[in-house]
């Protein structure tokens, strides 16, 4: 992956080419080696205006008659120029930023102009998956975030709460994170009732049943050591009820490590329940679908006999390891009421260059193994490369890095020996020639 800085205006007194490119959404690459997945930056005079992504191989313009008017009005070479396709980010007013270098098309090899153009992109890239995820929420009521380890799917599921919830996400992290604990929800285990926050988490496990979740009779022992028998509300059941008594607040229900459990299983007769038309959205209990039918439903549980509905403000955010072969898949009933989403492996986020080095090795080792699994549910997420130098990056490549890898192999997920190197070495030989 390079970066590129690509100027819209070439000679004095030509007319700037911005709108155009930006319309067809490509980029001049003149005589340069210019590849899909590389970057550049678009400039007006000395200002980045857009970041472009190459999205496909470049192509001599004169192959596309459809281009030959519109290169002759701003004086472009039409015969001897190469043009790519390309996806554009505009910059906002305040994001744009300076770079005087007045080459129109040259690559960029200043680290602190590459950090600003990674640092920025990706920032823009979140927001508009981030926007997209948040609108099949409030949509669909219900998502699954999945990837390998180390996309950021807990942290992504933080976010994704508070925002439902109101808060502002553009704070900093531990700012974020903060806000995330005050809002968890508090519970009363005498009473059985939540007293604060509007968001729960539970893991889901093996072990775990309907009467966990969602209501059976535990044991319970008095003073003397009598033992009696009471229904016990679990915490899907605490946080509808909740969410009821709360209409003009949102809930949202984290579901951390999902497939782990058998969801049929946990959720039981309330899995119809979850679906957006089947929710109780109107003070008699009732939800009315898209083409305007009565689809609210209710159930009567088995232990309190009480009528149970799902409250629409009640969001279930749910994480799964695509990775994870020692337990089962969601099956089709399940699958049909969750949105899922895959969280990829983001280079993009990286700025030491050994750590995106390394990545690049990790992915090309990764991609040679012969899996029948998709590179992006298996390559090592990012998080696993942040390190704030070269000793840093070390360490987490031998215990952290290697141990994942190894899991991959003994889970039968990778078919090639596990690298026994150090990180130079495996770095060397796992390298992207240039000429590929």
């Amino acid at each position: 992956m390079n970066y590129w800085k690509l100027g819209c205006n070439w000679g004095k007194g030509r007319p700037d080419f911005y709108d155009f490119i930006k319309e067809k959404q490509i980029v001049l690459c003149w005589n340069r080696d210019m590849r899909v997945g590389d970057y550049v930056a678009i400039c007006k005079g000395e200002w980045v205006w857009a970041i472009a992504v190459i999205t496909g191989e470049r192509k001599a313009c004169n192959t596309n008659p459809d281009l030959k008017q519109n290169f002759l009005y701003y004086r472009i070479d039409y015969d001897g120029n190469y043009y790519a396709p390309a996806n554009f980010y505009e910059l906002s007013e305040s994001e744009r930023f300076k770079y005087e270098l007045q080459k129109g098309i040259c690559q960029i090899h200043k680290q602190d102009i590459i950090d600003k153009l990674s640092r920025i992109f990706s920032e823009k890239l979140f927001m508009e998956n981030f926007n997209k995820y948040i609108n099949l929420l409030k949509t669909r009521k219900n998502l699954i975030l999945q990837g390998a380890p180390g996309t950021g799917k807990t942290y992504k599921t933080a976010e994704l709460a508070l925002a439902l919830l109101g808060t502002d996400t553009t704070k900093d992290r531990e700012e974020l994170m903060d806000e995330y604990r005050k809002e968890l929800l508090k519970i009363d285990s005498t009473e059985g009732k939540i007293t604060q926050g509007r968001i729960g988490f539970v893991t889901f496990h093996q072990s775990m049943d309907y009467e966990d979740f969602i209501e059976g009779i535990k044991p319970q022992t008095d003073e003397n050591g009598n033992i009696s028998y009471k229904i016990e509300n679990g915490i899907f059941k605490l946080t509808a009820q909740k969410a009821k008594e709360d209409p003009t607040n949102n809930y949202v229900l984290i579901i951390d490590e999902i497939n782990r459990g058998n969801v049929s299983k946990i959720f039981g007769e309330l899995i119809t329940l979850l679906e957006a038309d089947k929710r109780d959205s109107s003070e008699n209990g009732q939800s009315i679908s898209e083409e305007g039918y009565n689809n609210g439903l209710s159930v009567l549980l088995p232990y309190s006999k009480e009528e149970f509905t799902v409250p629409d403000n009640l969001y279930i955010i749910g994480t799964m390891n695509t990775t994870d072969r020692s337990v089962g898949s969601i099956d089709y009933a399940v699958r049909r009421r969750f949105v899922f989403v895959t969280l990829k492996s983001d280079k993009t986020i990286l700025t030491l260059p050994e750590a995106i080095e390394l990545f690049e090795a990790v992915e090309n080792y990764l991609k040679s193994c012969a899996s029948d699994m998709n590179i992006e549910d298996l390559m090592v997420g990012h998080s696993y490369f942040m390190a704030k130098d070269d000793d840093a990056l070390r360490l987490r490549w031998q215990y952290e890095i290697l141990p994942l890898l190894k899991e991959y192999h003994n889970d039968g997920i990778i078919n090639q020996p596990v690298p026994t190197e150090d990180m130079d070495e495996f770095i060397s030989k796992h390298k992207k020639e240039e000429n590929e």
